[in-house]
């Protein structure tokens, strides 16, 4: 009776196993690229756009702060839709 639970969970865990050897290698770019996506959208674009102004690139730093705010203020609606999906 013993010998019966322990290789049922033998199998259980096997199958966890085998599912975990398969999956995260395919999820963990997906994941990352989730994870990092957030900050790219709200912390990279100032950044980038201050590191432009320092280099005497004035248009360029203003465009991109343009995009960003317009993102940051008329995007909120696309954001909210697609984070509640």
């Amino acid at each position: 009776m013993k010998g019966s639970v322990a290789g049922s969970d033998a199998k259980g865990l096997w199958s966890v196993f085998w599912r975990c050897m398969l999956f995260i290698p395919i999820m963990l770019p997906v994941g990352l690229f989730l994870l990092f996506l957030p900050v790219a959208t709200v912390v990279l674009p100032p950044i980038a756009a201050l590191i432009y102004f320092l280099n005497d690139d004035a248009v360029m730093g203003l465009a991109m702060l343009v995009a960003w705010l317009a993102w940051m203020f008329l995007g909120r609606a696309v954001r909210k839709k697609n984070s509640t999906a």
